[in-house]
């Protein structure tokens, strides 16, 4: 996850094009005014309190095989405790997203309706909400260093030249919260004249029905700035999409994907049904871990140790024990169980429930029922 890692790879020209698209993209998008002198971040107001850092992330998206599929860097305020405070940079964080229960219910009305899918990834997403900064009257400015490595300075002075944060961006605490307060601002603006309806769910505040100008009627979930829609006409989601498009810029998806699962339609007996699974993601956790498994260790015939309940004290590890199966990556195996029960493993939630309750302080117990 290192820009120069990803500079030297063997996908060196996607990342370099990635790189040179995301600076144009937040440039076409103004959220910084470049090149500012430092010594004139006092004029402005800025305190060094509000001088942040920033760098570029890298990620490479690939294909429910595990495939390399495109190179995407994303530059990002490094919004960690050291450098933005609750209270002092940001109030709120809360971003809601999609419920498992909206996200199945979803999945099973569209299969049970015949409904068509619709899916697109709204572009540069963050970056479209404007910058809320938080504070006395209408909120502090920010100034941005640039990434490390890719520092500016003044040819004339030799005096470092930073960036004033004009529109929202990754990285900050509130930044997910204040794009998706703009955006369901937008959606519900957008959709409520023309001859268009439009509510939000009150259970699953991601999800929104829109009633059409013919009738139809269209229900999207949005995941942050990934719309997964279903609706009884495709004209009229297509013209849903189009105003996405005027507004924000959309890039049209493949619905058969989505946050790395695989939704295959097929006919049965005259039946129509939908199979996810998440084969790249668990194929990709199982080489990160199966070193820790036996040569000869034979597959479970249950989701969970039949009769298994943990809970704090079940078993008496010592601290030794509990920092050695944390550094075996206890917390991050039951990280992918939570995300593959989430998507596509629903049988494991007894599992998962169970081993998340010892998350501080789990043993070799806790570590074995997590491995089966």
């Amino acid at each position: 996850n290192r820009i120069w890692d990803a500079l030297a790879s063997e996908h060196v020209k996607a990342w370099v094009d990635a790189l040179v698209n995301e600076d144009a993209v937040l440039d076409s998008l103004e959220v910084f005014l470049h090149d500012v002198p430092r010594s004139m971040l006092k004029v402005l107001g800025i305190t060094p309190q509000f001088i942040v850092p920033s760098r570029y992330v890298p990620t490479a998206k690939t294909l429910p095989t595990g495939e390399f599929d495109r190179a995407k860097i994303r530059t990002i305020i490094q919004g960690h405790k050291y450098a933005m405070q609750k209270d002092v940079h940001f109030k709120n964080t809360f971003a809601a997203t999609p419920s498992l229960d909206a996200s199945r219910m979803a999945r099973a009305e569209g299969v049970g309706r015949a409904l068509v899918r619709l899916t697109w990834d709204i572009s540069s997403a963050f970056q479209q909400a404007p910058h809320v900064g938080f504070g006395k009257d209408k909120g502090n400015l920010l100034a941005v260093k640039y990434p490390k490595g890719f520092e500016r300075w003044c040819e004339k002075s030799g005096e470092e030249l930073l960036a004033i944060l004009l529109m929202n961006l990754n990285g900050k605490p509130d930044g997910g919260r204040q794009f998706v307060i703009f955006r369901d601002r937008w959606i519900n603006l957008t959709f409520n004249k023309d001859g268009y309806k439009c509510s939000k769910g009150k259970r699953g505040p991601c999800t929104f029905t829109i009633v059409c100008t013919k009738g139809f009627m269209t229900w999207i979930v949005i995941h942050s700035d990934d719309c997964d829609a279903l609706s009884e006409d495709m004209e009229s989601v297509k013209q849903i999409a189009d105003k996405f498009n005027k507004r924000f810029g959309i890039k049209y998806t493949n619905p058969e994907h989505m946050l790395g699962t695989v939704r295959k339609r097929y006919m049965q007996n005259g039946v129509l049904f939908e199979h996810i699974p998440q084969e790249g993601f668990f194929i990709d956790a199982w080489e990160d871990y199966k070193h820790l498994y036996k040569k000869d260790a034979v597959p479970p015939q249950t989701p969970f140790p039949k009769g298994m309940q943990l809970y704090i004290g079940c078993e008496d590890a010592s601290d030794e024990e509990i920092k050695e199966v944390k550094s075996k990556g206890y917390l991050e195996i039951v990280g992918v169980h939570m995300w593959g029960c989430r998507n596509t493993k629903p049988i494991s939630s007894f599992g998962v429930n169970q081993c998340t309750k010892l998350m501080a302080f789990p043993g070799p117990l806790a570590m074995k029922c997590a491995l089966h």
